[in-house]
């Protein structure tokens, strides 16, 4: 398994044309209740691409990155909270 921060360019290179996917893993920063961690989502995408990974030597992860949306739970506290609109 390869991680995209490991990599030097010249061996970043070699893996693009080697045809080696890059897997992003991308999840949402968002509350899910008082009893799992704000990063629940970005945290399932990041063992996700690790597994790929593991299974298949083409495979480099790069750093994740987390969205958010506040569309819902607006009444649980979150990583931020936008000021109302009046």
């Amino acid at each position: 398994m390869s991680h995209a921060s490991n990599l030097t360019s010249a061996q970043a290179g070699v893996a693009a044309r080697a045809g080696h996917l890059l897997v992003v893993p991308l999840g949402s920063t968002e509350q899910h209740g008082p009893h799992l961690p704000l990063t629940t989502d970005a945290d399932i995408a990041t063992a996700i691409a690790k597994g790929l990974a593991g299974v298949r030597d083409d495979v480099v992860v790069a750093q994740g990155a987390a969205v958010r949306r506040f569309s819902r739970a607006r009444s649980l506290p979150g990583p931020c909270r936008s000021a109302s609109r009046r």
